[in-house]
């Protein structure tokens, strides 16, 4: 309801020229074939991506109707230095760094793609610079790893066991097990692909969590 009194609110603004809409992958649901940026092929699962599409429609109808000037960008998964604490890779530092037991929802075989926060933001930004009105766009890596491997990998980082760290727990109700994104018509228009090796980042980050942690 906020944001749809956001959008009346800006309609009546003429100094607007583009407004830039973070959505997500969730809205398709669990797939295995690549899904391409024009898919209306929705089948959203859990009550945050349901709400996640009923904005997209809340931005076509405006746009439809009052010529608003909206551009939709779905992301893989984030991740960088200062993502909340609860998400998956600050989670498994933190709970390293603690000497807490890491529980591994569903035996870590979901699979997702992450987005270096370098690689999020210079999506937005190209979006702004090049995104076409009423367009929407993918922003994904080839690259997908395992709940379970990405574990693996911060553990090897880390020099730790990783059957010694975790503990196997039921998955979440409704978790969707892996999201495919088609980038071809984003890279084509605005030039984008991750620069931001994976290894590289979880690097800075074990920096930032040993130099921070209290």
């Amino acid at each position: 309801e906020k944001k749809s009194k956001l959008i009346k609110t800006l309609c009546n603004n003429k100094f607007l020229k583009k407004y830039i809409y973070i959505s997500t992958p969730e809205i398709f649901g669990s797939n295995k074939k690549s899904i391409k940026e024009d898919s209306n092929f929705f089948n959203p699962s859990t009550p945050y991506a349901v709400s996640k599409l009923a904005f997209e429609m809340v931005l076509k109808s405006y746009g439809n109707q009052y010529n608003f000037p909206y551009i939709i960008c779905r992301f893989s998964n984030f991740f960088g230095i200062g993502q909340p604490n609860y998400r998956l890779i600050p989670k498994v530092f933190l709970n390293i760094f603690s000497k807490k037991k890491f529980y591994l929802e569903g035996k870590g075989q979901s699979q997702r793609n992450f987005i270096e926060s370098y690689d999020f933001a210079n999506g937005i930004y190209l979006s702004l610079k090049k995104g076409k009105l009423k367009n929407r766009y993918h922003f994904s890596s080839s690259k997908f790893y395992s709940i379970k491997k990405m574990v693996q990998i911060i553990c090897a980082l880390k020099s730790i066991n990783f059957k010694k760290f975790v503990k196997h727990a039921a998955d979440r109700k409704g978790k969707d097990q892996t999201y495919i994104l088609d980038c071809k018509k984003t890279i084509k228009a605005l030039g984008w692909k991750p620069q931001v090796n994976l290894i590289d980042s979880l690097k800075e980050i074990e920096i930032f969590y040993r130099k921070n942690f209290k």
